[in-house]
């Protein structure tokens, strides 16, 4: 259908849930925000007779509302110049059909030259300008309902930089309604030549780089999503494994908007796929979503304008249904692409398998449709995992592209459960607008539905706003826990599993497990809810060894699971414990499951896990991650083996070696009577430390007879089987209960036969760190640094409470003009955009380039509201604006920040030089702990970048007091923190410590081991290539946030 096409009438209630006594009709889906609106639905083809609409085009998106029914506005205080409209009944001659117009606002953008892609802005309700500037319905269409607007345009301030003078004031709404495509008519597909051009090419044209500012406000790919993108447009089937927050959408929505052509996207959720639809539609991409409560008018319309539409979201029941493959086999002309999103559903190996996504091979047996190229992607899959994945979407020669799993700005803590209240009650913050809250936006994971009631009421009579949300609750009660969460009317949301995959909210502070994951798959996809936006994110985890018994009973009395599967499941499981009970880094324990080749860091890292940050403070030995077990274990071994034959559970035998006298009785000859007693000098708590670890290990394996309803009987693996024949000796994960263990109690001397490593030392301290013999090069700290000394002075105090009051206000003006639109705060800009007029202050919409994360739709339409509220910031406090952090660092150091720090920790870094300030001040402008500021520091530091020492109150002489009891007393092993801290006393505390010991490792370089010490490793350092950096990316202010260890 061409633009000059004669549109259809506005229906009556087009928009009733802004009816407030109006109820939802049975049988119809209350989505909310979310849900398309199907009584407005008329078909394109409808041919009431009425004024064609002049066809205008530009490429402005300013101020613009999807379509709703004229309304009656309260009489303002100030005056408007709107544009005169001539509004009447469809049946006359001079109306236009359905109130449909266009309005082309006067805007500087549009005098720019029209891009390739072209597109129209159409508005239905228009009002007719009274002198006395009161908006009169008068001679509106009789079929439209009257809606009175949102309080908020009560202020005149408000409304004149809300609404243009050539516009009409409209409600928003989240989906394409009937004749608003942003995509014009006339847009035609790119060729094939030019299509394999871009494919070829190693480097993203400008047309890509165009698009993507264009769509997603920034100005460069990351690693990796232009060879995925670039597949695409060469045809070919792929397999992207890339985590969550990394960028996946990118990879299958940009190909589509290059092309000018149409993506069906298949999503697991009904509630994920309407924040995703909604997200795109806001940034001036045509989407919408089909599901079995579409209507027949709904798939009427995307029949009819597929030549528009971008992308559409379907189910997998759906799309693989004969509707659906014939909508498919319609679309084929225009379809260029089939992405499978959460594509781990497709494997029984995962954790999360759905038989409906198996069916989605059916696709790939029709004709017509074997040759759209695949794309399966998702954020949890291991090898296997991701083979069954291709065999069964029956991929061809899929190219596979996978990034790291290791998201950084996520921290990861584990915590024993006692109580609710007094579990949770010690990481609540209190303040007058949100009350008692995590920090941010919540997600508090249960594994049963009476413990999410139970969480939730908890948390609301200790006064958090949350709501609960799981399979139980009605379908009303879930969407309005579900909008309230998005919308941030509540800061927490207590559910059940399901809940994660249906949410695409990015500024999720913390992800909260109240009761064991069941398994490590499905832990590491539901903490990936977290810290999307790139903000520090925190992921708790509270459980009982009841909760991991709780999910081996529902796991062996499933009758419908197969033994591989139970057996795949229960390794997962395994794989959680390790993770939760090790005292070694956590993030490792967790990655290797994904990653085989994922390398052990050698020290603690900083903002890694609670068991780093204990290693890091000195807390716990850094060299404890593994323990000798040799001897312990072979007699294990040899009890169970020998004397109950795998019979019993790991409790007898235990008993047997401790010497219990009800136990005495099973021993036969002198082998036997020598091992009877012979672990008594260790308690029972370890010994059962020991086979837990042993299990976990795989050394013991659980079997369960036809009699046994509960529990399981202990036995030997082939692994055992092997280790006792061949007599090494045997190092498992350390855990806290088994260094106690050997620390307090001696282990007996043994027969001659046994490993004499076991009878040395209970831990073997086999890691070092040993600093360099000679100074390959000096540190230079920032004081002493030159170009810093010339660079130009802030000279404006208290500049940092200043930023963090205009961040407050424009916070405050996100959740203003999200509330008129009904969408998400996020869903108008990011927390990363806010950060960016916080820091970068644009004194004009010509300015917002130097905003990263605006698509050019939401800085049409949002930018000058925000601008407005920087410019009037600055007049009342006196804030200077256009700041630049590239006219004040220098050039080679923004350059080595870009390429070795992370985000998080180059915001950090940057405050501290640009202000000068100690950790204390800076730990208190940003939000977080002064440990965390010094962990950072430290990190860059190791890098070679400068921090000021002095403001550090470190300084050369207690560097050389350091270097000097390092060489003195720890052999120059300067792996652990506390034995150094011991040989200096008072000099230095631990904070301080790490900063020296960062220089030291800068300038000396270390040994990895004594065969190395001839040639010390020196970490290589040279200034990168310069390159630009983006101005906003090292200047946010990231969200207040503490974490609390």
């Amino acid at each position: 259908m061409s633009d000059d096409e004669e549109l259809p009438p506005t229906r009556p209630g087009s928009d009733e849930e802004e009816l407030p006594e109006t109820d939802v009709e049975e049988g119809e889906e209350d989505l909310g925000e979310t849900e398309p609106e199907v009584e407005s639905d008329d078909s394109f083809d409808n041919t009431t007779t009425s004024k064609p609409v002049v066809d205008e085009d530009y490429d402005s998106f300013d101020d613009f509302v999807p379509s709703q029914a004229p309304v009656q506005v309260k009489k303002l205080s100030h005056k408007r110049t709107l544009e005169e409209t001539v509004v009447s009944e469809s049946s006359s001659e001079d109306s236009d059909a359905g109130n449909d117009s266009e309005f082309v606002p006067v805007e500087e953008t549009q005098e720019e030259e029209l891009p390739k892609r072209r597109y129209t802005l159409r508005e239905r309700s228009v009002m007719k300008e009274e002198k006395n500037n009161f908006w009169d319905d008068g001679e509106t269409s009789k079929e439209s309902e009257e809606i009175v607007l949102d309080d908020s345009l009560d202020d005149s301030e408000f409304v004149d930089s809300v609404l243009d003078k050539k516009t009409s004031v409209k409600r928003k709404n989240t989906f394409l309604d009937d004749g608003e495509f942003f995509t014009d008519g006339n847009c035609v597909q790119i060729d094939n030549e030019t299509r394999n051009k871009w494919a070829n090419m190693v480097d993203p044209p400008p047309e890509a780089l165009k698009a993507l500012n264009e769509f997603y406000g920034h100005k460069g790919f990351r690693e990796k999503q232009w060879n995925v993108v670039r597949n695409v447009l060469a045809g070919k089937d792929q397999f992207v494994l890339m985590s969550t927050g990394y960028g996946k959408s990118v990879c299958y929505q940009l190909p589509s908007l290059l092309l000018n052509t149409m993506t069906v996207v298949v999503s697991p959720l009904i509630s994920l796929m309407n924040d995703q639809v909604t997200t795109l539609v806001a940034k001036g991409i045509d989407a919408v979503k089909l599901d079995g409560d579409s209507t027949q008018k709904e798939w009427d319309r995307v029949s009819n304008n597929m030549y528009r539409i971008r992308f559409i979201y379907m189910s997998p029941e759906m799309v693989t249904s004969s509707r659906g493959l014939e909508l498919l086999s319609a679309c084929r002309q225009h379809l260029s692409l089939l992405a499978i999103d959460e594509a781990h559903c497709v494997s029984q190996w995962g954790h999360d398998f759905r038989n409906s996504y198996r069916h989605l091979a059916a696709i790939r047996n029709r004709s017509d449709l074997c040759a759209v190229p695949v794309i399966a992607l998702t954020a949890t899959a291991t090898v296997r995992v991701r083979d069954d994945v291709i065999e069964n979407l029956k991929l061809r020669k899929p190219l596979i592209t996978t990034t790291s799993f290791d998201r950084k700005n996520l921290y990861i803590s584990v915590h024993s459960s006692k109580d609710v209240a007094t579990d949770l009650s010690e990481f609540l913050q209190t303040d007058d607008v949100k009350g008692r809250h995590f920090g941010g936006p919540t997600i508090i994971y249960c594994q049963t539905k009476q413990m999410v009631d139970d969480v939730n009421t908890a948390l609301r009579r200790i006064g958090v706003r949350s709501a609960h949300y799981h399979a139980g609750l009605s379908k009303t009660q879930r969407e309005k826990a579900h909008k309230e969460f998005m919308h941030d009317k509540i800061t927490t949301i207590v559910a059940t599993v399901a809940f994660g995959m249906g949410i695409d909210k990015p500024d999720v502070r913390n992800v909260i497990h109240y009761g064991c994951p069941k398994d490590i798959e499905s832990y590491y996809q539901e903490i990936g809810r977290a810290g999307r936006d790139g903000a520090p994110s925190v992921c708790r985890v509270f459980f009982a060894p009841k909760d991991l018994a709780t999910i081996k009973f529902k796991l062996r009395n499933n009758p419908q699971m197969s033994e591989e599967v139970l057996e795949n499941l229960n390794l997962m499981l395994r794989q959680l414990e390790l993770v939760l009970t090790t005292v070694g880094c956590r993030r490792y324990q967790l990655l290797k499951h994904f990653d085989p080749s994922f390398v052990k860091p050698a020290t603690p890292q900083a903002d890694c896990c609670d068991r780093c940050t204990e290693m890091l403070n000195g807390n716990q030995d850094s060299t404890s991650s593994t323990i000798d077990v040799t001897t312990e274990s072979k007699w294990l071994f040899q009890v169970i083996l020998e004397i109950y034959n795998g019979k019993t559970g790991i409790g007898k035998p235990i008993e047997f070696l401790r010497g219990s006298d009800k136990e005495a009785w099973r021993m036969k000859n002198i082998s036997q009577k020598q091992l009877f007693g012979i672990g008594k000098s260790l308690p029972e708590k370890w010994w059962r430390a020991l086979g837990s670890s042993l299990r976990l290990a795989g050394y013991l394996g659980e079997v369960r007879t036809m009699q046994m309803k509960f529990g399981s009987c202990t036995v030997l693996t082939d692994t055992a089987e092997r280790w006792m024949l061949n007599g090494k000796e045997l190092k498992i994960e350390a855990t806290p209960v088994l260094l106690q263990g050997k620390k307090e109690k001696n282990v007996p001397k043994v027969s001659s036969g046994a490993s004499k490593s076991s009878t040395s030392n209970a831990v073997q301290f086999d890691e070092k760190k040993i600093l360099g013999a000679h100074k390959h090069r000096e540190y230079v700290a920032a004081q002493d640094f030159e170009p810093l000394k010339n660079m130009k002075q802030d000279i404006e105090e208290g500049l940092p409470e200043k930023i963090r009051q205009l961040r407050t206000r424009l916070d405050d003006l996100r959740v203003e003009m999200a509330n008129m639109y009904e969408v998400a705060p996020f869903q108008i800009v990011s927390n990363t955009v806010l950060d960016g007029f916080a820091n970068l202050r644009p004194s004009s919409v010509s300015k917002l380039n130097v905003i990263d994360g605006m698509s050019a739709v939401q800085k049409t339409k949002y930018g000058k509201r925000f601008v407005d509220c920087v410019v009037k910031f600055s007049q009342e406090t006196g804030v200077s604006m256009n700041a630049s952090a590239n006219d004040t660092i220098p050039h080679h150091i923004t350059s080595i920040m870009e390429k070795e720090l992370a985000e998080s920790i180059r915001r950090v870094y940057m405050h501290h030089l640009m202000t000068k300030q100690d950790a204390k001040q800076v730990a208190q402008a940003r939000g977080i702990s002064e440990g965390t500021v010094y962990n950072y520091l430290v990190i860059a530091v190791e890098k070679g970048l400068p921090v000021y020492l002095d403001k550090l109150n470190v300084n050369r002489k207690n560097i050389a007091i350091c270097l000097n009891a390092a060489r003195t007393h720890l052999g120059s092993n300067i792996i652990r923190l506390a034995p150094w801290k011991e040989t200096l006393g008072d000099v230095v505390d631990y904070n301080q410590l790490k900063l020296i010991r960062a220089v030291l490792i800068y300038e000396f370089g270390i040994e990895e081991s004594k065969e190395d010490a001839s040639s010390p490793k020196v970490p290589v350092n040279h200034p990168p290539t310069p390159r630009p950096t983006p101005v906003a990316s090292t200047s946010r202010a990231p969200p207040m946030k503490k974490f609390k260890l």
